[in-house]
């Protein structure tokens, strides 16, 4: 019955110590909200020092804990602003994306390299093309094309493969390329390609390999086989 008097009534005693624990525990969970990752060793400390009923609720070594980089007083005062409930227009405006403490992805600049593409160039009908294309975009002929793509080497999107259908179209009399639809199995770029770049991303499960002297692309959504391209290696 630590922080409680022995002289108290029983009942009131047990009220005070149920108060007392669900206040500590939700300063606890928001000091570990501002913290990432378990180098943050003082939140951890000091956590501890909240379940013992101290009331501690700044964490000692900001240099450890939030997004921002080391040792900035930027970082200080969004680990010291978490804990106390506040979030300023400023905070939100310089995130990238959310959730706040562990954003989807970080900001730019983005850089991809080393992608590798495979694409397969098909035939189909028409006016079912049509019907898929969103106005003002006219199809340029009955032709789609449908690619994998490699990307192994993205910084804060990490290695993964994506998978799709571009349509070449005609818009103003400007020849481009819609991408209809997109399938990746990482949210960090699903996330990005959504928010920041306005793609139809989805999560699903593409692959691109080498098998031997065959280049293989693979697309499984929803367990089921989708898509199959295969190609002599280069």
């Amino acid at each position: 019955a630590t922080g409680v008097p022995a002289t108290q009534h029983p009942a009131r005693t047990a009220r005070s110590l149920l108060h007392h624990t669900a206040r500590t525990a939700r300063s606890a969970l928001a000091l570990l909200a501002a913290c990432s990752g378990s180098a943050c060793t003082a939140a951890h400390q000091t956590m501890f020092t909240l379940l013992r009923g101290h009331g501690a609720r700044r964490c000692a070594a900001p240099r450890h804990c939030g997004r921002r980089g080391v040792g900035t007083s930027a970082t200080a005062t969004k680990c010291t602003s978490a804990v106390r409930g506040r979030l300023s227009k400023e905070d939100i405006l310089s995130l990238s994306s959310t959730p706040c403490w562990s954003p989807s992805y970080p900001n730019g600049p983005y850089l991809f390299r080393n992608r590798e593409y495979f694409i397969v160039r098909y035939k189909t009908c028409i006016d079912a093309l049509k019907r898929m294309v969103p106005e003002p975009l006219e199809p340029r002929s009955n032709e789609v094309l449908y690619e994998w793509i490699a990307m192994p080497d993205s910084p804060g999107f990490g290695s993964y493969q994506e998978s799709g259908i571009v349509v070449p179209c005609v818009y103003n009399g400007e020849h481009i390329n819609y991408t209809a639809w997109m399938t990746l199995d990482d949210e960090p770029p699903i996330a990005a390609g959504r928010e920041v770049w306005g793609f139809p991303k989805k999560f699903g499960k593409p692959s691109l390999t080498v098998e031997s002297d065959t280049l293989v692309g693979t697309l499984r959504y929803a367990d089921q086989h989708i898509a199959l391209g295969t190609m002599t290696y280069k």
